[in-house]
């Protein structure tokens, strides 16, 4: 698959959510999801027109998790920042 190279690896790895509690788990694990739709989606275009949608959508979703889990979605930015 082409898009394979671009991204330097095969397959996504399941990463530790660091809790037990099952409502945060899927919670962190619909982020984890998120960021790795758009590292593929970004690999298929091959362009940065994505950047202003993603940028509108983790403004989003640290406003809907502010109360919630604001430092894992501050997390996911600056890895899609890097």
């Amino acid at each position: 698959m082409p898009i394979q190279g671009v991204l330097g690896r095969i397959r996504f790895v399941q990463k530790s959510l660091d809790t037990e509690n099952r409502r945060m788990a899927e919670r962190r694990a619909a982020v984890l999801k998120i960021k790795w739709l758009s590292e593929i989606e970004t690999a298929r275009k091959g362009t940065v027109d994505h950047v202003e949608k993603d940028a509108l959508f983790w403004r989003k979703v640290l406003q809907e998790s502010y109360e919630v889990e604001p430092d894992v979605v501050l997390d996911f930015i600056a890895d899609e920042a890097r």
